[in-house]
């Protein structure tokens, strides 16, 4: 059987040769999670990252993707955020708001959108809020983020139980004031869990409540679309 194995074309992609793959990464901003990950996030296409619950800081882990994708001169897109986005926050946070779009609609108008930005060039890294994708839906947004280059981030209310057509796939959680983070779909063998703590991510999750106001406070910004 490892004779018929070793024996494969060369140009057969076998799940447990990440080694033997080359790919390109982008940083994460954390040397704990790039060292975790292999180089950090993986260039383009979609990543899920299936969380208990919304608002803990998953933001904050996706911002120097965000920031990295405006510095090509792209924009940022965030859809279906769980609150109301702090404009002045966001900018403290180094997000340039003329770069910056978000929407808020119901879930068929955020899917429609948010294709359509992946679809136009225009839009680098994008996150997506949802309570859960079927295969349908999860597979259109990951060929609109591959094959236009953009980093597609997919908060999923779910516990990752469910299969889907994504190649990367992460479970998040809070602990303390650490976040505990495992991989357990991507091109290559799962990765065992990790707890991420550094500095700069624990300055990072006592900010993360500030992105977000009440809605009836929220200073809105030009660059904010309720579609209907």
């Amino acid at each position: 059987m490892l004779k018929l194995v070793s024996s494969i074309h060369p140009a057969v992609w076998k799940g447990s040769s990440l080694q033997e793959t080359p790919r390109r990464f982008v940083s994460t901003g954390i040397d704990q999670l790039d060292q975790y990950l292999e180089g950090g996030w993986p260039e383009y296409g979609a990543v899920e990252c299936c969380v208990p619950f919304f608002g803990f800081g998953e933001l904050s882990l996706l911002l120097p993707a965000l920031k990295n994708a405006q510095k090509k001169d792209h924009i940022s897109l965030l859809v279906a955020a769980p609150g109301d986005l702090h404009p002045l926050c966001l900018h403290r946070a180094g997000l340039d708001l003329s770069k910056t779009v978000c929407i808020q609609s119901e879930k068929k108008m955020n899917l429609w959108a948010l294709e359509q930005a992946l679809k136009s060039g225009s839009c680098q890294a994008a996150v997506y809020w949802n309570q859960g994708l079927s295969f349908k839906q999860a597979r259109r947004l990951q060929i609109a983020a591959s094959e236009n280059n953009c980093q597609l981030f997919l908060i999923s209310l779910n516990d990752g139980s469910h299969s889907l057509p994504l190649p990367f796939r992460a479970r998040l959680s809070p602990v303390d004031n650490k976040i505990r983070f495992e991989v357990f779909k991507r091109r290559g063998s799962p990765l065992p869990p990790v707890f991420i703590e550094s500095s700069r991510l624990r300055n990072r999750l006592e900010q993360h409540h500030d992105l977000f106001i009440n809605r009836y406070l929220a200073i809105k910004p030009n660059n904010v679309f309720r579609l209907r």
